[in-house]
């Protein structure tokens, strides 16, 4: 009898050890649970958090609203995710209650608009955590893989990514503007809007009831390309719209180290304007921007399909023998000379990916030669990398049409 009861009694010390050992290594802290400040358990620290703006030169009135923080601690998996405004100081938002079961229900929308009192640090348990940053992606970026990361404390934060939207088939096919001889990827939408992130690879959390900041000085993903062209006409032809195809931009950065891969890019559409016409030379100079948050280079200089190409595509009014024509001309140029020599992209020291270069280093890219838009066809001087000029017609009403380009 008393042996039973002592094997009973080293069994169930055997399943109480397992079970908590089980526990301590697959944990995971969620941004609303509530922790009174100033009152760490044993081995639980206090966190608070700061933001420094300076390193990204955004003014107050244009700082992102909120921050959201991952935490991944590296030894026995613990995530946390935070939410902050863009002071650094903590958001709770209540989860909503579903009514029947009286729990917090994770698949309804919360509508509680009402703000509540943050406190000013949360506690956290002790050890090394691997920290990043980054701001709401609005309605822009998908952020990848988030709720896997959320349920399990075990996902690495490498497989976070924030993605752009592609665009559907039936939208890029409605474009009337748009003619695509570069079929190697979809469209995206550019990256209008701004990601800020900063990266704490080795944040040492551990000495217990220890208030600890973290300072955070996000830094701006994206990036302002700027194209120019240089463009003339014979008489006759007046040029409508330039709109450009550019391939080869990067359509997903990792949240983890802010990196991107040339394995992840597709096409996004622009247009360029007149900006000044140079008298002396006879053209007129175009100029475009688009936002992205990197671009790769072709493989080889003869490629006109694939990343790295940008497209033109020249709608033009043509009077030829008193009638006029609208006509779209085409060609596509090859960038990788010009993007190799801006060394936009920089390789990351362990060769995992890429960043591109800060906006102040950015320069203008002036995109080849000259390129002379004739009644039938389009000429340039030079031809390496550059695709035949493919016409299409449409006759007009007659009108006269005034020569200014």
């Amino acid at each position: 009898m008393f042996a039973n009861r002592h094997i009973s009694s080293l069994m169930s010390v055997a399943v109480t050890l397992l079970l908590m050992i089980v526990v301590s290594c697959n944990k995971f802290g969620y941004g609303y649970d509530e922790n009174t400040p100033g009152a760490s358990k044993p081995n639980e620290a206090e966190l608070s958090f700061s933001v420094s703006w300076g390193s990204a030169g955004v003014s107050a009135e244009l700082r992102p609203d909120q921050l959201t923080v991952l935490m991944g601690r590296k030894v026995n998996s613990l995530h946390y995710i935070w939410s902050l405004d863009s002071d650094g100081g903590f958001i709770y938002t209540p989860p909503v209650v579903d009514e029947e079961t009286e729990q917090p229900d994770s698949d309804v929308e919360n509508e509680m608009t009402e703000e509540v009192p943050s406190p000013k640090s949360r506690s956290i348990a002790n050890g090394e955590y691997y920290i990043v940053a980054f701001s709401n992606p609005g309605s822009l970026y998908e952020i990848s893989e988030y709720s896997e990361f959320q349920a399990n404390p075990a996902m690495s934060m490498r497989e976070l990514y924030a993605t752009l939207p592609l665009i559907p088939d039936e939208e890029v096919s409605q474009d009337q503007d748009l003619i695509d001889f570069n079929p190697y990827a979809g469209f995206y939408k550019p990256a209008d809007e701004p990601i800020y992130i900063d990266v704490h690879k080795d944040a040492a959390l551990t000495e217990p009831s220890t208030n600890y900041n973290i300072k955070l000085s996000p830094r701006n993903l994206t990036r302002t390309l700027t194209v120019q062209l240089k463009v003339s006409c014979e008489e006759g032809v007046v040029i409508d719209k330039i709109s450009t195809v550019l391939s080869g931009v990067v359509t997903k950065v990792q949240l983890m180290a802010g990196l991107m891969s040339p394995t992840n890019t597709g096409k996004v559409s622009f247009e360029v304007n007149p900006l000044k016409k140079d008298e002396k030379e006879g053209y007129t100079l175009y100029q475009g921007s688009v936002n992205l948050l990197g671009i790769f280079p072709p493989e080889d200089r003869a490629y006109i399909t694939g990343p790295g190409i940008l497209q033109v595509l020249v709608h033009a009014s043509v009077t030829d023998e008193g009638v006029v024509k609208q006509r779209v001309f085409h060609a596509g140029l090859n960038l990788k000379s010009t993007l190799e020599e801006a060394e936009m992209m920089v390789e990351s020291d362990d060769k995992t990916g890429y960043t591109m270069k800060q906006q102040s280093e950015l320069r203008v890219l002036e995109i080849g030669p000259e390129l002379k838009v004739m009644k039938n066809q389009i000429m340039s001087g030079d031809t390496e990398g550059l695709d035949y000029w493919k016409p299409n017609d449409a006759e007009i009403v007659p009108e006269e049409v005034p020569d200014i380009c």
